[in-house]
């Protein structure tokens, strides 16, 4: 969960950057589009960051020759297109604490239930706090508890059985690592005194 938390932020980051610089729509010959943030131009290329904030950091460099157009893309119409790409992607704008994020949006349902389900309960006056010290509880009596189980028998010589064949698997490996250092250690030194 704070791998995906981490990524969220590293995103939104990523995406409040990508707003500041202006985005461009390019046309290839083969009829590809691609937006992003041209990053270098010169007279035989153009190095073009993708506008992908569900994928940041992808760079694309495309020949001078394959490009058709190269037009400015508006805002209005970047929002549009990053909103389809997350929706694509199964996500869904969640206006959080640290801002609006894209969640996954089977996320965003089960805490959307657990709300109603704590509002429900709180309603029912199920979720009023419990006084622990007025609780009653029965005395148990030790005469009236159950003995604790017998071993038996075949339990123990199943336990024995699994020791003999984990002894039996370990022991393999064990062997194994030894003769692999022993190879190395011999190796080692033939070519060191060599």
């Amino acid at each position: 969960m704070r791998t995906v938390c981490i990524a969220i932020l590293l995103v939104a980051g990523a995406a409040e950057a990508d707003e500041a610089r202006e985005t461009h729509i390019v046309t290839l010959t083969n009829g590809n589009v691609y937006y992003g943030f041209i990053e270098s131009a010169d007279d035989r290329l153009i190095r073009l960051e993708l506008d992908r904030p569900w994928d940041p950091g992808r760079i694309r460099t495309i020949n001078r020759d394959r490009i058709v157009s190269i037009d400015p893309e508006s805002s209005r119409a970047r929002d549009r297109r990053i909103r389809e790409g997350w929706e694509a992607l199964g996500r869904e704008q969640v206006q959080t604490t640290e801002g609006k994020q894209w969640l996954p949006r089977d996320e965003v349902r089960f805490a959307q239930r657990a709300r109603e389900m704590a509002r429900e309960e709180r309603e029912a006056g199920e979720g009023a706090p419990v006084d622990v010290t007025a609780l009653e509880f029965p005395e148990v009596e030790l005469d009236e508890a159950e003995p604790a189980p017998e071993i038996r028998e075949e339990d123990t010589a199943s336990f024995t059985q699994d020791m003999a064949i984990l002894i039996d698997l370990w022991g393999l490996h064990a062997a194994i690592s030894v003769a692999g250092l022993l190879a190395v250690t011999l190796i080692t030194r033939y070519m060191i005194l060599r």
